[in-house]
């Protein structure tokens, strides 16, 4: 899909289709990108050309999946009521950080991760290496692709208490073992950070680090314990020689 920005004095946006294709995909990484998939699907219907399905790389507003508090806005509700007006037939998105807030979401389909994952390990190799999952929200999804795989998991527990302090442990056997972490989405990385100093003082000989969505909001060498990085570049482009970035 091609198309050209009008932004007038203003600060009206205006949107000009160049070129249709009735699927397609679409980054999503603030309100105005909602507003051009808007303009976009309103100048098809227009001239009678139907979409069919667009893959959202990286959901947006997909971390704030509940309502914090009782007078703040639940936003992703707000996002996923926004995108059913549009009525696209189907929307695809990937590796979403919680694919049971998609239920409002209609025609929604979700791609998994499975294929960056396996490619990462074509880096690693597979001798001596066991998938990680960081928490009870990525078991599911850690422990399908081990069987896909053939690899053995490890299992992290992770405990939060109500100052924000952090406790893991970790299930399964590291020693001399290289881990690959699986999980969805990268923000600072202080867990990320714990977990590899964990597994480490545990035994392990190597800690790669997958995330479908990266941020990196304080930089890549947030972590001694990380020994590299594989992500996809859903949210943005990353040069540097501690990530392998996978294109979408």
């Amino acid at each position: 899909m091609k198309y050209e920005l009008i932004r007038y004095p203003d600060t009206q946006l205006s949107v000009k289709l160049i070129e249709f294709t009735p699927t397609f995909t679409f980054k999503i990484s603030s309100y105005e990108d909602l507003f051009i998939l808007a303009s976009i699907v309103e100048i098809c219907k227009n001239y009678g050309d139907k979409i069919k399905s667009v893959t959202i790389p990286c959901m947006f507003g997909q971390r704030s999946d509940l309502r914090f508090s009782a007078g703040q806005s639940y936003d992703f509700k707000v996002i996923c009521d926004f995108l059913n007006t549009l009525e696209i037939p189907n929307i695809k998105i990937l590796d979403p950080h919680s694919p049971a807030a998609l239920i409002g979401l209609k025609g929604s389909e979700i791609v998994e991760s499975y294929n960056y994952v396996a490619d990462s390990l074509a880096e690693i190799g597979y001798l001596n290496t066991v998938l990680v999952s960081p928490d009870a929200g990525a078991y599911k999804k850690v422990f399908k692709y081990a069987d896909k795989l053939k690899l053995p998991v490890v299992a992290a527990n992770k405990f939060r208490d109500l100052g924000g302090h952090i406790t893991l442990s970790i299930l399964g056997d590291v020693k001399d073992k290289v881990c690959l972490i699986v999980d969805d989405l990268l923000d600072g990385g202080y867990t990320f950070h714990l977990l590899g100093q964990k597994l480490k003082e545990q035994g392990a000989k190597k800690v790669y680090l997958y995330i479908t969505h990266a941020y990196f909001n304080k930089g890549v060498d947030f972590s001694e314990y990380i020994d590299h990085f594989y992500c996809t570049d859903s949210v943005k482009e990353i040069n540097d020689k501690k990530v392998t970035q996978f294109k979408i």
